[in-house]
């Protein structure tokens, strides 16, 4: 019976070409949107928790706020002490880590000791010798994880690092040079790791051991429990620990360390707990994110999308056949007058739209496939051609598109299979399609979704040109930083300002610190002697 059911939607698509191929479309357009989408959102999911013990490791949340409100901030970061403090506090707390990163910009000079090859590289963390037994990276070089980062100058490089720097041959037990000048330091490769292998929010090129002189000697150097607020803090707790029960000693033993502190600077200090499995999703609101975060709610807007614009791809299919519905009431008058029962008409053309669905489905997957890279461009995404051709992915498609064959016939199917054949060999051509209302609501909501949709993305486009375009105060086309990396560099900037003033296609040369939008990470705010804060 299916298999005649089959012969029979297949011979109807081929009969009725041009609404076929509308239908097809229109269902092709909402598959493939709903698609990316899909890939997209699965994506954002599943960070962090690859490590082991992952339902165990928490970071430090820090809320700032000053009596006069001019500071009012939750980040993502805390004071230097609080970790291990925290960790020879309270029993719930085995283990502690800290790392200290100050953003995609703050790239260093790295290179190989019997080199002259420099490269500025970004993403380098100076941690704790915990980091490795606390986030799960496959090792390619080195040995014991907790090892890797105890001694003073050890570095663990990722696997593009390391080929980058010594090609094939081995990276481990090599020497490399960081910084120049005065803040140089020679630093000893104690490991290599895979990256990628694993969505976390946690993304360095190379982790230099908190054992080793500069920011990391600084770092254990600190005792202020209220200001510094930029390390990166993380706990493991005992498996099965009562998390928000600990929170609630927080504010009990931030008093106890650092009452002096906070009062002196005139700080109100909040520690929160976070999950790190928590953290790519659920960090809406918390700055200082040491990577790229994404949003819980905005997910949950794009699944309304997808599911919006594949409904809209069923209301035209709906629109489009009971609109041809009479072109096909000789067929089942005539079906109707041999003993063909309404059930049987009903299951006919629900074959045929879900046979319709399941081709739009195969079209859609090489077109979202081309679609990816511009997805990726769009959301600053990486994702990959794996990422459609996942059992879990093509597994609900699937699903959709017997869904949406299912919601899309369903109504054409009764409507169809409710032909009187009476009237048919009447020749009363104006078959009763059922409610008339219903498809005129069907109508306008296609419509009035469509409207919206377009209205929506063309606010959005001006928005964005608007900000493009705003008067920064300055000629941002014209303006270009160069980066001083090195003490040498930068003691002899009054030189080099010189030489490019000379320069008759240069007007002005300015020296700073940090270049606007650059990532400053600071709690302390400036203000005149004697004056309000």
């Amino acid at each position: 019976m299916l298999k005649n059911h089959l012969k029979i939607a297949w011979r109807s698509l081929i009969k009725n070409k041009l609404q076929t191929s509308i239908n097809l479309l229109g269902l092709t357009v909402g598959t493939v949107c709903c698609l990316v989408i899909l890939v997209y959102v699965n994506a954002q999911f599943g960070y962090d928790q690859h490590h082991d013990d992952a339902s165990s490791l928490y970071r430090i949340r820090t809320k700032i706020k000053t009596d006069n409100s001019s500071l009012d901030s939750d980040m993502a970061a805390a004071s230097p002490p609080i970790a291990f403090a925290m960790k020879e506090d309270f029993p719930e707390v085995i283990d502690a880590c800290r790392i200290v990163y100050f953003g995609e910009e703050s790239s260093q000079l790295l290179r190989v000791s019997d080199s002259d090859d420099s490269y500025y590289v970004s993403r380098g963390y100076v941690a704790d010798s915990t980091f490795f037994s606390f986030f799960k990276y496959p090792l390619l070089e080195g040995g014991n994880p907790k090892e890797l980062l105890k001694a003073p100058n050890n570095v663990v490089l990722s696997s593009k690092l390391a080929q980058k720097l010594f090609g094939n041959t081995k990276a481990l037990g090599k020497t490399l040079i960081l910084g120049a000048g005065e803040q140089q330091q020679d630093i000893t490769v104690t490991g290599v790791f895979k990256e990628g292998e694993n969505k976390t929010h946690l993304q360095p090129n190379y982790v230099l051991s908190m054992a080793s002189p500069g920011i990391g000697e600084f770092v254990r150097s600190v005792d202020n429990y209220a200001t510094q607020n930029f390390v990166f803090s993380y706990l493991k707790v005992v498996p099965g620990a009562n998390v928000a029960q600990l929170e609630k000693k927080l504010p009990e033993f931030l008093q106890a360390g650092g009452a002096d502190d906070l009062a002196a600077i005139g700080f109100e200090k909040t520690l929160l707990l976070q999950a790190v499995k928590d953290i790519h999703l659920y960090s809406k609101g918390i700055d200082a994110q040491i990577d790229n975060v994404s949003n819980i709610e905005y997910l949950y807007a794009m699944l309304l999308l997808a599911f919006i614009i594949q409904l809209v791809a069923c209301v035209n299919f709906v629109n489009l056949s009971t609109a041809r519905a009479s072109k096909r009431a000789k067929e089942i008058g005539v079906r109707k007058v041999i003993g063909a029962e309404r059930g049987a008409l009903i299951k006919q053309f629900l074959n045929e739209s879900v046979l319709l669905s399941l081709f739009a489905l195969v079209i859609s997957i090489p077109l979202a496939t081309f679609l990816i890279p511009g997805m990726n461009g769009l959301t600053g995404g990486n994702l990959a051609f794996a990422d459609i051709w996942n059992l879990k992915i093509l597994g609900l498609l699937t699903a959709i598109g017997v869904a949406t064959g299912l919601i899309a016939g369903i109504y054409p199917a009764l409507i169809l299979s409710s032909i009187k054949p009476a009237k048919v060999i009447k020749g009363m051509v104006n078959i009763n399609l059922g409610s008339g209302n219903l498809r005129k609501g069907l109508v306008v909501f296609q419509f009035v979704v469509s409207i919206g949709l377009v209205t929506a993305v063309l606010i959005i486009t001006q928005q964005l040109k608007y900000a493009q375009s705003k008067d920064m105060g300055f000629d941002k086309e014209n303006v270009i930083a160069i980066k001083l990396g090195t003490q040498e560099a930068q003691t002899r900037y009054t030189a080099l300002r010189d030489e490019l003033m000379a320069l008759s296609r240069i007007s002005e040369v300015a020296g700073t610190n940090n270049y606007p939008s650059a990532r400053i990470m600071g709690d302390l705010g400036i203000h005149l002697p004697g004056q309000n804060p």
